[in-house]
């Protein structure tokens, strides 16, 4: 008889069930981003790892700007031009669909050439952002 009594106390001391959602500990930064469905035309892939970035200061010469350049060793590129040693434009906000890259990691990122010929990125193009090897 003890063992069912020992099986009561613990059945009246475990934690109920909970119902409905999971309660949200921590917001998703990224819930502000919101990308097209579309896909954009001109897509370039690039296989590279980060070597530095360029920071952007703003006019106080004090505060970092939310815009960066990540410094990329190109390993591949599905566009020919795109060799050597390249600079990608992102927002580092992920509310503007921003991104973060790590120091000497390996990235395959999707990017765009603008009119000036500078490459930009954001969260929008992959959202795979785990793909950093």
């Amino acid at each position: 008889m003890p063992s069912l009594l020992v099986a009561l106390a613990i059945a009246q001391t475990a934690p109920a069930v909970p119902s409905g959602p999971p309660e949200i500990i921590r917001p998703d930064p990224y819930a502000a981003c919101v990308c097209s469905a579309a896909e954009p035309s001109g897509v370039i892939e690039i296989d590279g790892v980060v070597q530095d970035a360029e920071l952007r200061i703003g006019p106080d010469g004090l505060s970092v700007l939310p815009e960066q350049a990540t410094v990329f060793q190109v390993i591949s590129s599905s566009d020919s031009a795109v060799t050597g040693t390249i600079k990608v434009y992102h927002s580092t906000r992920p509310s503007e669909c921003g991104l973060a890259f790590d120091y000497g990691k390996r990235y395959r990122v999707r990017a765009l050439r603008e009119s000036g010929g500078r490459l930009t990125s954001n969260y929008c193009l992959d959202p795979r952002r785990a793909d950093a090897r």
